[in-house]
């Protein structure tokens, strides 16, 4: 599968056992506020502590910039934990990003 086809859009998240994929937010899916600032980003995905595949980073679509700087610099934070993207889910207003490690 291509890196391209990986960074697609998806409905429902899985792990590797069929059983559905837990927010890095806790258990407040259904009201996941969408993170705003860069530094908020750093810090959930720096304090996590699990599974990339169980994380779930919320990011506002006001943080989406048009050459792509603040996903940039959040991205860095995810290569230093040894994750890699894996697709994003678009909701209204944010994504769902996924994450997996690095082969």
């Amino acid at each position: 599968m291509g890196y391209a086809r990986r960074l697609t859009s998806r409905s429902t998240r899985r792990r590797e056992d069929g059983a559905p994929v837990s927010s890095a937010i806790g258990a407040i899916k259904k009201d996941m506020r969408p993170i705003e600032k860069i530094e908020e980003a750093e810090q959930l995905i720096e304090s996590f502590e699990g599974r990339p595949e169980d994380f779930e980073l919320p990011i506002s679509d006001q943080l989406q910039d048009p050459v792509g700087i603040n996903m940039a610099i959040i991205t860095d934070s995810i290569l230093k934990r040894g994750w890699m993207p894996d697709g994003f889910e678009q909701k209204e207003g944010y994504r769902i990003y996924h994450y997996k490690n690095a082969e």
